[in-house]
């Protein structure tokens, strides 16, 4: 119904490329992150604030200065400009300031008409709402944006480093094993096993459970992982078992 009525809301369907997409996902994650999400919102309601700052002084100082120049139209072959008022209320000006000023890469001063007369307080408006405004405020958004992105590519590659070099199962490292580690992974401990046991508990009817089986489920009904051999081994259990106190196998 939603989309019979309005045809162009079939376009939102093209957002779930980002469900399906895992570096979109990533991207998404990163901005839901407590940490750099409150910085944001932060930054930003601070670059708000600064912009009614800024408009409250145009209104109150400089309001006969904040017009630009748009062109109206042809005459005789000439296009005819027109300076158009952009603070004649302060809402008007907040909305100028905030939106114009900060799209304009020298700030306020590249759009509005230069000052006639004294300069020095339009000049010191001027830079200081460029230097602000454009270098300062925009520069912090940036900077928080990059050192997000760089934690997630930290995150992502630590994770997959984890994901190749710690057992799934009992999370010790591949230096444990000593050049072993692959056929561990694949015979010891194999995570693709453990699933297929555990789903084999969730299909199969309980009156069926051996005392081994009935003992796990039980753990599993207390979230407990204590059926799993956490920082454990068999093979290194049984190479340790194997050398005898003066070190000799």
């Amino acid at each position: 119904a939603i989309g019979g009525a309005q045809p162009y809301l079939y376009a939102l369907f093209l957002l779930e490329i980002v469900h399906r997409n895992k570096t979109l996902s990533n991207i998404l994650a990163v901005f839901s992150d407590p940490k750099y999400g409150s910085k944001m919102v932060v930054t930003l309601v601070f670059s708000f604030l600064l912009s009614y700052v800024y408009a409250a002084i145009a209104y109150a100082n400089f309001a006969s200065d904040m017009r630009t120049v748009d062109s109206v139209g042809a005459t005789g072959g000439t296009i005819d400009e027109v300076a158009v008022a952009q603070c004649e209320s302060l809402l008007q000006c907040l909305v100028f300031v905030a939106n114009d000023g900060l799209r304009a890469g020298g700030g306020i001063g590249d759009l509005v008409t230069r000052p006639e007369g004294e300069v020095s307080l339009r000049m010191l408006y001027d830079f200081s709402y460029f230097l602000l405004q454009i270098l300062f405020m925009l520069a912090i958004i940036q900077a928080i944006i990059i050192d997000a992105f760089g934690a997630l590519r930290d995150n992502l590659n630590d994770a997959d480093q984890n994901q190749r070099t710690v057992c799934y199962v009992c999370g010790l490292a591949d230096d444990e094993f000593g050049g072993d580690f692959g056929r561990h992974v694949a015979k010891d401990h194999n995570m693709w096993m453990y699933t297929a046991f555990l789903c084999y508990l969730d299909q199969t009817d309980e009156t069926n459970y051996t005392g081994l089986e009935s003992y796990v489920v039980e753990l599993i009904k207390k979230r407990s992982l204590d059926f799993f051999p956490i920082s454990r081994a068999r093979c290194l259990e049984e190479g340790s078992a194997r050398i005898d106190p003066s070190g000799r196998k």
